[in-house]
C-alpha cells in the first residue's frame, strides 16, 4: 500500500515540474525557454550576439547562434560594433532624420537638414564665409560677424553693432538719418515719414517733435520756431502757448492796454486791471475819484462819460429823467417851461412828487427839483460826511486835505 500510494504521489509532482517549466517543442515560448521550434519570440542574431546572421532554435529550446555571423557590417539592420544605428535598407544620405548610409545618426554638416536644423550645406558649412549656412546649421543673421550680402546687410561687427563709436547698426546698416533704424545719437528714425512739417513726425534730423521746432505738435497751441518770445508782442510764448493777459507782456492784438503780470489788479491801486485794460474812466471799474463808471460812451444814460452822475445843470440830457438840459427853453430841474413838478403827480421826467412836501432839507424824500436825494445836491443827508466842498469826495465822505 505505501509503495502504490508513493507512486502516485511521484508521478503527480512530476506532472506538476513539467507543467511549471513548459514542454519545449509546442511552438510557445513558455518560462525557462530562449525560443520554441520556429518561435524565435520575435528575436534575432543581432539582438543575442549583435551580429547579423540566422539565428535558430534548439531541440532544447534554447537559441542555436551557429548560423550568426562573427564580424559587422553597416546595412544589415543590426547595430554592430562602433555603429550608432542601422535600418538596414532604409539608411540613408538624402532623407531627414535617417540612419546615414555609414550606420552614423543624422548630425549638422553631414548636408540633410535634419529636425532642429534650419539649413545644412555638408562641407560647405561657415562661420567665415558670407551667406554660408553657419557650422551649427544656423541661416547667416546680422550679428554673427560676418557681412552677409545677399542677406542685405551692409557691415556686421558682431555683438558690437549698435555700440556707442561702431559704425554698423543693429540692422547691420550703416547708421544715417533717414534709414528707418534708430542709431547711436538719434531720438527717433521713421525713414521716408520724417518730416518737419508734419505733427507729431519724427524730424529730419532724427530728433524727436518738441517745442521750438516751428510745428504745433500735440500739447502745443503755437510754435514759431526761432520766433517764439516772452518778450514780443502778440509773439507764441517759448512755452508753446499762446499770448495770455497776466503774462507780462502787452499784446495789442489780443485787446491788451497794458499787462503787469501778477500785479494786475481790480482794487484800484493798480494802473493795470485784471482784463489788461488800464485802470480810468470808461474801464467800467469805480475807481479812485469816480462817483461811477459804466464803460460806454453814451452820456445820455444815469453815467456820463465822465463818471459823474448825469444831473440837471450839466449840459447832458439824460433821455430817461430829462426833458431838456440847456439855458434855452429848459424850465426849472430841467423841465419843459410849464412842467408841473410840485404839484404831487410824478410826470414822466420826474423821480419822485410830494407836493407841498417836496423840500430841500436833509432827508427829505423829495427835494423841490422833483428829484430824489442823492450825493451831489448840495445836502448833507443823514448818511453822507458832507456833500461838496473842498474836503469832500464825489462819494460824499470828508477827506483831509492839507
Amino acid at each position: 500500500m505505501r509503495v502504490l500510494i508513493g507512486s502516485i504521489f511521484l508521478s503527480i509532482l512530476l506532472q506538476t515540474t513539467q507543467a511549471w517549466a513548459g514542454v519545449c517543442g509546442n511552438g510557445i515560448v513558455e518560462s525557462g525557454e530562449d525560443c520554441d521550434g520556429d518561435n524565435l519570440n520575435g528575436h534575432k542574431c543581432c539582438d543575442v550576439v549583435h551580429f547579423s546572421g540566422t539565428l535558430a532554435c534548439d531541440s532544447q529550446c534554447h537559441f542555436d547562434t551557429s548560423g550568426c555571423q562573427t564580424t559587422s557590417r553597416c546595412g544589415n539592420g543590426c547595430v554592430e560594433g562602433a555603429e550608432e544605428c542601422d535600418s538596414g535598407a532604409a539608411n540613408s544620405d538624402a532623407a531627414p532624420n535617417a540612419c546615414r548610409t555609414d550606420c552614423v545618426l543624422p548630425h549638422c554638416g553631414d548636408g540633410v537638414v535634419d529636425n532642429g536644423e534650419a539649413c545644412d550645406d555638408g562641407h560647405r558649412n561657415s562661420d567665415a564665409m558670407p551667406d554660408a549656412c553657419r557650422t551649427n546649421c544656423v541661416q547667416p543673421r546680422c550679428g554673427d560677424g560676418v557681412i552677409d550680402v545677399a542677406h542685405g546687410e551692409q557691415c556686421d561687427q558682431g555683438s558690437d553693432n549698435g555700440g556707442l563709436g561702431v559704425f554698423c547698426n543693429s540692422q547691420c546698416q550703416f547708421p544715417y538719418c533717414g534709414n528707418g533704424t534708430v542709431d547711436n545719437g538719434e531720438e527717433c528714425d521713421d525713414g521716408a515719414s520724417n518730416s518737419n512739417s508734419t505733427p507729431n513726425a519724427c524730424r529730419e534730423n532724427c530728433k524727436l517733435p518738441h517745442c521750438g521746432d516751428d510745428v504745433t505738435d500735440s500739447g502745443e497751441e503755437c510754435d514759431d520756431g526761432l520766433d517764439n518770445s516772452d518778450y514780443r508782442p502778440d509773439g507764441c510764448r517759448s512755452g508753446c502757448t499762446l499770448p495770455t493777459c497776466g503774462d507780462s507782456v502787452v499784446d495789442p492784438g489780443q485787446g491788451e492796454e497794458c499787462d503787469l503780470g501778477d500785479q494786475n489788479s481790480n482794487n484800484g491801486s493798480s494802473e493795470c486791471r485784471l482784463d489788461c485794460t488800464l485802470a480810468g474812466c470808461l474801464n467800467g471799474q469805480v475807481e479812485t475819484n469816480e462817483i461811477c463808471d459804466d464803460g460806454d460812451q453814451d452820456d445820455g444814460n444815469v453815467c456820463t462819460t465822465h463818471c459823474r452822475i448825469n444831473i440837471c445843470g450839466d449840459g447832458l440830457l439824460r433821455t430817461s429823467m430829462e426833458a431838456c438840459d440847456s439855458d434855452v427853453d429848459c424850465g426849472y430841474a430841467c423841465r419843459v417851461i410849464g412842467s408841473t413838478c410840485g404839484d404831487g403827480t410824478v410826470d414822466s421826467y420826474e423821480e419822485c412828487d410830494q407836493g407841498s412836501g417836496n423840500s430841500d432839507a436833509a432827508d427829505a424824500a423829495c427835494r423841490t427839483d422833483c428829484r430824489a436825494p442823492r450825493c451831489g445836491d448840495g445836502i448833507v443827508d443823514s448818511d453822507e460826511q458832507c456833500d461838496g466842498g473842498r474836503n469832500c469826495t464825489p462819494d460824499c465822505r470828508v477827506i483831509w486835505v492839507p
